[in-house]
């Protein structure tokens, strides 16, 4: 039992003396709101084109039509006429793949400082 007790003793040392380093660092950040960036524009921060975005996040017009032809009952409950873009893919999806990609400007840069 006392040797646990010391372990535990030298981990809050050991937190007590980094929070001692770090005080000094840290700011006090003003109280204000703070917006959650939409999907598009994490996919806009990547560098890639609206284009692109509004290729991943819908069907296009034809592909649409072949999955209400094909399965009417299925999108007339879900509200999904000819006129409304049907989504591919869901918000959380989007904001995956723009957070898995590898900007293309970085690349770029780290291949001509290589070169």
């Amino acid at each position: 039992m006392r040797k646990a007790s010391e372990g535990t003793r030298a981990v809050q040392q050991a937190l007590h003396q980094i929070q001692e380093i770090w005080r000094p660092v840290v700011h006090e950040v003003p109280r204000c709101r703070i917006r959650k960036l939409t999907p598009r524009e994490t996919w806009r921060l990547q560098g890639f084109p609206d284009w692109a975005f509004d290729r991943a996040k819908y069907y296009t017009a034809e592909e649409a039509d072949l999955l209400i032809k094909n399965q009417p009952n299925r999108h007339e409950k879900r509200g999904i006429s000819h006129e409304k873009r049907v989504e591919r893919m869901s918000d959380s999806q989007l904001y995956k793949q723009a957070g898995n990609t590898v900007t293309v400007n970085v690349i770029y840069a780290i291949a001509r400082e290589l070169g």
